[in-house]
């Protein structure tokens, strides 16, 4: 298997496909490298190829016309990203930005579609895909309508701690965790808010923070914390 097979067989679409298919599609692929920082995606961009995130992170995030910024989700190493593009050719929905150096194996539309119909296993994968980002959005619209701010932090960080594997102790530590303003973007409200709380839940012994790892020491009593408005 080479290299980029290799790379390929670590995406979610394409874990069950088999090598010599493998080596098709990479030669498919437009291979390419970011910088961190730099923008891969804009928002309202008329493309429509779709990237597979083969090392790397980024971030999707829009802008209000007053310049405050809304962050969606940041993708992982094997994570795709612009197929809403490709399905409906309308513009870009959001901006994605490198968070550290990236590569990406880019697909045209045409070939990305293809794909899909061609392999019902990479189908189904894309429509779980699909339907897990519909359901997180369900999620974040119910908190915003019914949460207070402090439980909405709560439950960012449970969504944040649930991702990670608990360490062999218990606890669950965020590696590169998002800055209490970035925290703030995703769930719309002000850093002093999250910095406030993040100290008050650090101070019951619920999590422990640096810059480099936010640990979360007890995810049940944090999730026990998320109360209704």
């Amino acid at each position: 298997m080479s290299t980029r097979e290799a790379k390929l067989k670590r995406v979610y679409l394409f874990s069950d496909v088999d090598d010599e298919a493998l080596g098709r599609i990479g030669e498919l692929c437009d291979w390419r490298r970011y910088k961190k920082g730099r923008q891969i995606v804009g928002e309202q961009d008329l493309t429509n190829v779709v990237y597979i995130l083969t090392a790397g992170r980024v971030r999707a995030k829009r802008f209000s016309t007053g310049g405050k910024e809304v962050s969606y989700r940041d993708l992982e190493e094997g994570a795709i990203f612009g197929e809403y593009s490709a399905i409906d050719a309308r513009p870009r929905s959001a901006t994605i930005v490198a968070l550290t150096d990236c590569e990406t194996a880019v697909l045209g539309q045409a070939e990305f579609l293809a794909l899909i119909q061609e392999y019902p296993g990479v189908a189904m994968r894309f429509i779980r895909e699909l339907v897990q980002q519909v359901r997180s959005l369900s999620d974040r619209v119910f908190e915003f309508s019914t949460l207070a701010v402090n439980s909405r932090i709560h439950a960012e960080l449970v969504r944040m701690a649930s991702a990670v594997p608990p360490d062999t102790d218990g606890i669950r530590r965020i590696k590169d965790p998002p800055t209490h303003l970035e925290i703030a973007n995703r769930i719309s409200t002000h850093r002093e808010a999250v910095s406030r709380e993040l100290a008050y839940l650090e101070s019951g012994g619920v999590i422990k923070k640096s810059r480099q790892v936010l640990a979360v020491l007890d995810i049940e009593r944090l999730r026990s914390m998320i109360s209704s408005l």
